[in-house]
């Protein structure tokens, strides 16, 4: 996951899975409904879960210049277990 210009970067590797629960559907409509000001309605399996292993992140400056700098100093790993 990035925004466009890329130079906000997230990986998260894992195991995805149908968010079939009504009640977890509903929280997530909910939440989104409130942050982007809209309806949407949704049902059981539209959305998936990840549950996530590793996740990577760095910034970085895609002019180049600053030859690594920004991506060397905010590269980051997270780890996690079930």
């Amino acid at each position: 996951m990035n925004l466009e210009s890329g130079d906000e970067c997230v990986i998260v590797e894992g195991t995805a899975s149908e968010l079939l629960d009504p009640e977890a559907t509903r929280k997530v409509t909910e939440a989104y409904n409130l942050k982007y000001n809209w309806n949407m309605e949704a049902t059981p399996g539209e959305f998936f879960a990840v549950s996530p292993r590793v996740v990577f992140g760095w910034l970085s400056d895609s002019s180049g210049r600053d030859e690594g700098a920004v991506f060397s100093q905010t590269a980051t790993r997270w780890s996690f277990t079930n």
